[in-house]
């Protein structure tokens, strides 16, 4: 369907023509991109190496390396990015979303178990203080157990600490193994793309966020369990930039 103008009224007219079959059947050669199987035996023989392979787009690769946008732009470029992402980029793609899915999981409910789970503890003897609602509302506190007043508790020196239930701990064990391995993953980035890895607000963004992860869970493996401000500061960092990173996961699919 196409619009023509109509010589006599000057409107535009819908028409609708049959795409030739040339079209229909475009084929693209990704030779300039990628070697042959018979040219990939001969470099095998020239090497005498039998386990030799060529490095992955690695023109692409070089592309990216010298900033060559044009030539990523070309049609040529973006069909061969299309079919090695349909082949099996978007496979590891959706795996490392998974897995990321369930780090963010962990994420949501340990902060969500962090806030309902604090304790008011003497710091004398480390007792739990039991303080009702009302107490609080009458000197002009908010309801979530905030910061104690001194005239409150008669004086009484006292700490927020967290509860250490089995689920919260879990959540905490969970976090420290994904930050790990990813702090890892990043490491080894951070070495192979050098100047082009700070330059990307991608991989700022998660370094932070493994830093406040890593800051709001301390609380589960301290003895006394004390958390602050600096604890709920590090959690809602890491909520926000935990769910703003599923969503650049998600602009990936939008893009393919």
């Amino acid at each position: 369907m196409f619009a023509k103008i109509d010589e006599r009224t000057g409107e535009p007219v819908l028409q609708s023509n049959p795409t030739p079959l040339p079209a229909l059947n475009i084929k693209y050669s990704f030779h300039p991109f990628q070697l042959s199987h018979e040219e990939i035996e001969k470099r095998k023989l020239l090497l005498n190496d039998p386990k030799w392979r060529p490095a992955p787009l690695c023109v692409v690769n070089t592309m990216v390396n010298h900033g060559r946008v044009e030539l990523l732009a070309h049609p040529l470029s973006q069909k061969y990015l299309q079919m090695k992402w349909n082949s099996y980029g978007k496979y590891f793609h959706l795996t490392n979303l998974l897995i990321y899915s369930i780090f963010l999981l962990f994420v949501t409910i340990y902060s969500s178990l962090m806030m309902n789970g604090i304790e008011l503890r003497n710091a004398a003897n480390k007792q739990e203080i039991n303080i009702s609602k009302n107490e609080f509302e009458g000197h002009n506190h908010s309801n979530w157990f905030p910061a104690v007043a001194p005239d409150i508790l008669l004086n009484t020196p006292c700490y927020e600490s967290i509860r250490k239930s089995s689920a919260i701990v879990v959540c905490a064990v969970a976090i420290i193994v994904y930050i790990t391995l990813n702090s890892l993953r990043e490491i080894i980035q951070m070495y192979q793309q050098r100047l082009h890895y700070i330059l990307e607000i991608v991989n700022l963004i998660s370094w932070v966020l493994y830093i406040s992860a890593l800051i709001m869970v301390t609380p589960v493996f301290d003895a006394d369990g004390r958390i602050n401000t600096i604890h709920y500061s590090a959690a809602s960092i890491a909520v926000f930039l935990s769910w703003f990173r599923l969503l650049l996961f998600l602009q990936r699919f939008d893009q393919s």
